[in-house]
């Protein structure tokens, strides 16, 4: 079985369980004849050490933790509002990599508004420093009713699909 969502990590918060992929994981865990199962996609805000634990513990889940980063410079990470921070992402996907038979997936955006030489230098040198065992790379695009759309530091698409395409080579 494959678990796919937005934000898998965030099941039953609306219910106000913190824990809740941790209680489905429980729940799937006791029916007969699961043999493997795997989540889709963890969001880095609500993921947290005790989930990794669970997902690696279980005798169902495998250890596949794909995680959508989107970038890891401070600066971009706090324009993005991708809440936890770059110290953060990196304790998480170090112990998701820490986990035995761990596969780590990723994406990444190039060329987001904000972004500058020296947040695309750092995002690339991270990459290659972590060795994902998957990944994939976006080039930005404007979304409608996103605070990225209206901001005035645009990249020109030209530089988009240039960083796109280095990072895609360093994934």
């Amino acid at each position: 079985f494959s678990f796919v969502s937005q934000d898998s990590s965030s099941y039953l918060r609306d219910l106000g369980h913190n824990d809740g992929l941790e209680q489905l994981i429980d729940a799937v865990e006791k029916i007969d004849g699961v043999k493997t199962a795997r989540i889709l996609y963890l969001y880095p805000s609500t993921t947290t050490l005790n989930l990794i634990d669970k997902i690696a513990d279980s005798k169902v889940f495998v250890n596949y933790f794909d995680m959508p980063l989107q970038h890891i410079s401070q600066n971009m990470l706090k324009i993005m509002k991708r809440g936890k921070g770059a110290e953060k992402l990196i304790e998480l996907m170090n112990y998701m990599r820490s986990k035995p038979n761990s596969f780590v997936r990723t994406t990444f955006i190039a060329g987001h508004p904000g972004e500058s030489e020296e947040d695309f230098e750092e995002l690339c040198s991270f990459v290659e420093e972590f060795g994902f065992d998957r990944g994939n790379v976006f080039s930005y695009s404007d979304e409608e009713g996103t605070s990225a759309e209206t901001r005035d530091d645009k990249i020109e698409q030209e530089l988009i699909d240039e960083r796109a395409e280095i990072l895609g080579d360093i994934i």
